[in-house]
């Protein structure tokens, strides 16, 4: 009998214990999100985000899938997988980072067999007002605004001058030219001189390592006649390393990369050893930080304090839950939750308090008000800058 009442303890106990257990591991969500992100090979950051969030929720409530390295050639197999990731009925929200060309096409197919599921586009590269008219939300940085923003910070760090490289490709942009009349007037407003380049375009003949070494042999010519107090800019992912690199060796000045992330450039440049697929952000900024003081460099370098690519997927994820949880609306952004979710994740990413500013794209850019186009669905993202 002693035995028998023992075991019927332990069982009770066992069924206790899994009840709190139960309570305690609640579902954080009903049903489970979807997230399509770029393959390791095309963006690492925007994958390693993916996975962040498969490990925070689980497998379980968090899909993954990536679409194709050649996206343009193969938009069939990025329909496939968007329809494979709707059909789970389960599935009741889909954030796609980045939000390559042929996302718009399977967002339509998708609608076909689901038009319940909440999507989410993540740094979108087709044409806004299509993109606002299918999906739930889309999110960017102010690319516009970057230009005001931009040389405050080099303002704030006692620059004189600011320099601006770019090339012909990337200047036919609206947005990046935007962003460089914008900075052109903030510097005229702050007294300070501002001038453009003309760098070799990494697509053009010679390829990226002609990029590169352009821009090794002419910085330091624009140093030496304009001065170290002199901030430069330019609107390539591939120029950064160069750019970090001499401004650090000459003692110049650095607001930030043209995609705003601590990761991007400066590790390279700096010889910082960062695996994304379980980077401590707060470490690598430590580090710059550590590093530059080295370099007598502190407080003349800036940055954004987390990866957009980072952002927009975690912010994307977390609204998607306020949707699933029943806080917010299907076809309504709610613009004080969506700062809540970009607040909360770099307070979790990095610890710290910074503002943060959610504006409705519009046409033209560089108005401020009688816009003739504005999307209130589709937020343009502006964070505080840090200075290292």
């Amino acid at each position: 009998m002693k035995n028998r009442s023992i075991l019927a303890f332990l069982v009770v106990a066992i069924m206790l214990f899994a009840m709190v257990g139960n309570v305690a591991s609640a579902e954080v969500f009903p049903g489970k999100i979807a997230i399509f992100s770029s393959p390791i090979d095309q963006n690492e950051e925007e994958y390693r985000a993916a996975e962040q969030i498969v490990a925070k929720y689980g497998a379980d409530k968090i899909l993954h899938a990536t679409y194709p390295a050649n996206f343009m050639a193969e938009a069939e197999q990025i329909v496939t997988t968007m329809l494979t990731l709707g059909s789970d009925p389960d599935v009741g929200v889909i954030v796609i980072n980045q939000a390559v060309p042929g996302m718009l096409n399977a967002v339509d197919k998708l609608k076909e067999i689901r038009d319940d599921i909440f999507i989410v586009f993540g740094n979108p590269q087709e044409n806004a007002p299509d993109i606002s008219a299918r999906v739930n939300l889309a999110l960017n940085p102010n690319t516009p605004a970057r230009g005001f923003t931009a040389v405050q910070t080099a303002y704030d760090m006692g620059a004189k001058t600011f320099i601006h490289y770019s090339f012909p490709r990337h200047m036919s942009q609206p947005m990046n030219a935007a962003r460089m009349d914008n900075m052109a007037a903030k510097c005229a407003e702050l007294g300070m001189k501002f001038f453009t380049f003309t760098a070799p375009d990494p697509t053009a003949e010679g390829g990226l390592a002609a990029t590169q070494q352009y821009m090794y042999e002419d910085i330091p010519k624009i140093i030496q006649y304009y001065g170290e107090d002199t901030v430069i800019f330019s609107t390539n992912c591939g120029m950064q390393t160069p750019l970090i690199t001499s401004v650090v060796d000459l003692g110049a000045m650095y607001a930030e990369p043209c995609c705003a992330s601590p990761l991007h450039g400066f590790p390279i440049a700096l010889g910082i050893e960062v695996e994304l697929g379980n980077v401590d952000l707060n470490w690598v900024i430590d580090e710059t930080s550590r590093i530059l003081a080295e370099k007598d460099m502190t407080g003349r370098m800036g940055n954004w304090p987390v990866p957009m690519a980072f952002l927009y997927t975690h912010v994307g994820v977390e609204y998607g839950i306020r949707y699933l949880n029943g806080e917010v609306a299907f076809d309504t952004v709610d613009r004080d939750v969506l700062s809540e979710c970009v607040s909360n994740y770099i307070m979790e990413a990095v610890g710290r308090e910074v503002e943060v500013s959610l504006k409705s794209y519009h046409e033209p850019f560089g108005a401020t008000e009688n816009f003739d186009v504005e999307l209130d669905n589709f937020i343009w993202i502006l964070v505080e800058s840090i200075i290292y």
